[in-house]
């Protein structure tokens, strides 16, 4: 269908086309005017394309959209093809989107909410799954669904309405996956389950697109979408919105503009290849035999390293002499960690690393000496390793097809060049001098020609969407009993506290941390209690009954036989992060403590259903 869809995309109309779908548009100061022109010109020129390649359209999938918030030229006119009368409708789905006249995406949304619904549903009924198991469901199989083509009708500065509708989607899930009680805010849910709340989710979505969308080659015609959207984005007034400038608002243009250039061409397949050989190994003790051997069996070794200090990264290479002496170096500042990775370090140390062999074999040259054919150079980056051995569209790919066409460059002079994996701080001394050389190297400025990379710049944003989580969560007034034993929240580690938890310990855990329990206190307080007082007499509280409920003696002094110190802190008790003196709390004492607690809960009985 090239020859349907071969039309320029301007102001004035298009066309597009994904298997067999088809869609045109066109743009006029009214309905009749577009109707006029998809009559004459257009519906002739697709009814000879379906005649000359034996194609049909269907009548009945065929559909008319007038898009405009003026109500009088929405029902308006009429088309005809294949003999068969088209009137305008009230939505239009095109690939799994559903356009309404005034592009306000109620119909969409609700669709979205309506899948998500019945997946939710679905998920709730496995009755014997653990807490991360469901959220990896609700990850794999809930999440796509709300978050499909967000990018399209998602405004992240205004779109209150939809977002209402999206938390109750999130908020059913995380009740299941978490066994909470219904009253338990949904701020607090997000934060315990570790999971991002919705409109910061749709956030993170629209900033990484347009951030891969900004490493496209210039001449690529999204690019044309890209300025229009940012002459868009300063638009002071009550039109409609545009979600792509609305989104561009939220960002930093001149860290766009920074980025580096991602060819979406595949390489040719009758390339040569660069290197002799790219050797990584499956083990340290093996790597460092065949950096020893490398040694003897090389004319030339170079060891290439990156290091960071100070909020700064730097790269480096060096050569060494039989006697261990550096007769040769690189260093090159690569730049600040906010918008370089080590991964793009070792990549830039790497590619001096072949500058500096070029230079070592013009000296030879120069001096008349011995030059060298067989060189190895040494990197005890993987990562970068694997990078250059299938070079591709991805993220650092100017670096890496610099390294190959310095490589090809290197080896028609009559030097092969062979990659190898060396084990880092492995106290072999190429790679430490290397190692001191990059940290001498990691100092304020860039000494290179490359522009930050894309996985830096996703980065860079995941760490943004966190900060801005962090932040509306310690301004929340929700989830004070929270805040109270953990006050580190939002934290990865909730997700290991509760994952591998069995449903009904879960359901124990959730009340404990979350306040919203079966004790009087909360009884009272939501109307199926007449007072909030324990058997003992005291007020019961989760800290009354953890700490100080005299009927619940004997056990208490089982769990502080499991904990010991731990029971003096009732945020360390809880699976708070913080021990007293603002010492971190390990992963696996937290885990053991929490199991302790929940023992104690269980043995209890406190936290069972008492409603009459």
């Amino acid at each position: 269908n090239s020859d349907l869809v071969d039309q320029p995309v301007n102001y004035h109309g298009g066309a597009s086309a994904f298997i067999d779908d088809y869609f045109r548009w066109r743009v006029g100061r009214s309905a009749e005017e577009n109707l006029a022109k998809l009559q004459s010109e257009d519906i002739p020129r697709i009814e000879a394309w379906a005649r000359k390649t034996g194609s049909s359209f269907a009548a009945e999938k065929t559909e008319l959209i007038h898009i405009t918030r003026k109500r009088r030229e929405q029902c308006r006119g009429q088309i005809t093809i294949n003999s068969s009368v088209i009137t305008p409708s009230t939505t239009a789905k095109l690939l799994g989107v559903i356009f309404d006249h005034e592009l306000r995406w109620k119909e969409h949304v609700q669709q979205a909410v309506k899948r998500a619904t019945k997946v939710n549903v679905a998920i709730g009924g496995l009755r014997q799954l653990r807490p991360e198991q469901m959220r990896q469901l609700y990850e794999a199989c809930v999440t796509p669904v709300v978050q499909y083509a967000s990018t399209v009708w998602h405004d992240p500065l205004r779109d209150k309405t939809h977002l209402r509708q999206l938390r109750t989607v999130q908020r059913t899930a995380l009740i299941r996956i978490l066994s909470a009680f219904r009253t338990v805010a949904t701020s607090t849910l997000d934060v315990e389950a570790y999971i991002l709340p919705i409109h910061l989710r749709l956030r993170q979505r629209a900033q990484t697109t347009i951030t891969q969308l900004h490493t496209l080659p210039r001449k690529h015609p999204i690019r044309e979408v890209l300025l229009r959207a940012r002459r868009r984005r300063d638009n002071v007034g009550s039109h409609a919105r545009f979600p792509l400038a609305e989104a561009l608002k939220t960002m930093n243009l001149e860290r766009l503009d920074d980025l580096e250039m991602i060819d979406p061409a595949p390489q040719p397949p009758w390339r040569t290849e660069a290197f002799s050989k790219i050797d990584i190994a499956t083990n340290r003790e093996i790597a460092m035999e065949q950096a020893e051997a490398a040694r003897s069996e090389s004319d030339l070794v170079v060891y290439s390293d990156a290091s960071g200090r100070q909020g700064h990264l730097g790269a480096a290479a060096a050569v060494l002499d039989d006697e261990s002496v550096t007769t040769g170096s690189l260093q090159i500042q690569v730049g600040p960690t906010d918008q370089w990775s080590v991964h793009a370090a070792e990549l830039i140390g790497i590619l001096y690393a072949i500058n500096l062999i070029n230079r070592i074999v013009l000296q030879q040259r120069r001096a008349g000496q011995k030059r060298a054919r067989t060189v190895t150079i040494l990197s005890d980056s993987t990562s970068a390793l694997l990078a250059i051995q299938k070079p591709g569209s991805k993220s650092g790919q100017q670096i890496i097809y610099a390294i190959h066409q310095a490589a090809k460059n290197t080896r028609t002079h009559g030097v092969t060049i062979r990659l190898q994996w060396v084990p880092g701080h492995s106290e072999i001394l190429g790679n430490d001098t290397a190692d001191r050389l990059a940290k001498e190297a990691a100092i304020p400025g860039k000494t290179h020609p490359f522009s930050p990379l894309l996985s830096r710049e996703r980065a860079y944003i995941r760490q943004g969407i966190l900060t801005q989580w962090e932040k509306e969560w310690k301004e929340s007034r929700d989830g004070g009993h929270l805040r109270k034993i953990d006050n580190t929240l939002p934290a990865k580690y909730t997700r290991r506290l509760y994952g591998a938890l069995p449903r009904n310990r879960a359901y124990l855990l959730t009340q404990i941390r979350s306040g919203h329990c079966w004790l009087s206190t909360y009884g009272k307080l939501f109307g199926f209690r007449d007072d909030d007082r324990c058997l003992c007499g005291g007020r019961e509280s989760i800290i009354h009954v953890l700490l100080d409920c005299p009927l619940l003696r004997d056990l208490r002094r089982e769990l502080r036989a499991k904990v010991g110190d731990a029971l003096n802190s009732m945020s360390v008790l809880l699976g708070g992060s913080c021990q007293e003196g603002g010492s971190r709390v390990s992963n696996a004492s937290r885990t053991k403590t929490v199991e302790a607690v929940l023992d104690f809960a269980e043995a209890s009985q406190r936290f069972r259903s008492r409603v009459p």
